[in-house]
């Protein structure tokens, strides 16, 4: 997942890594279930990327199945999101423009 913010962001991973929660609609048949992605990559710039595995053993994830951000809101877990003048970077999921890339 790809967070795209309009300016540079810097993740600050020292007291926890920032997630972001993914529910899995398994229209399949299977049971829904919810998914962690962990910020990977991208301080600095102002795409910041998740990354979560979805584990057979899980559920795993089928072609028709609905995957989705289940708060709408990225989780800090005490890590930090600033921008270039420290003020904290919003949380707020404001749109999904596709299946791999939100914006804040």
């Amino acid at each position: 997942v790809t967070v795209v913010y309009n300016e540079k962001i810097t993740v600050d991973t020292t007291g926890g890594t920032p997630t972001i929660t993914i529910t899995n609609d398994q229209t399949g048949g299977g049971t829904d279930a919810t998914f962690t992605a962990a910020y990977q990559s991208g301080s600095s710039t102002n795409k910041l990327t998740f990354r979560a595995t979805f584990a057979a053993a899980d559920g795993g994830v089928a072609d028709t199945d609905v995957l989705s951000i289940a708060d709408q809101t990225l989780a800090l877990n005490s890590g930090t999101l600033v921008d270039a003048e420290a003020v904290n970077a919003a949380l707020a999921i404001a749109s999904v423009t596709d299946t791999l890339t939100v914006e804040a």
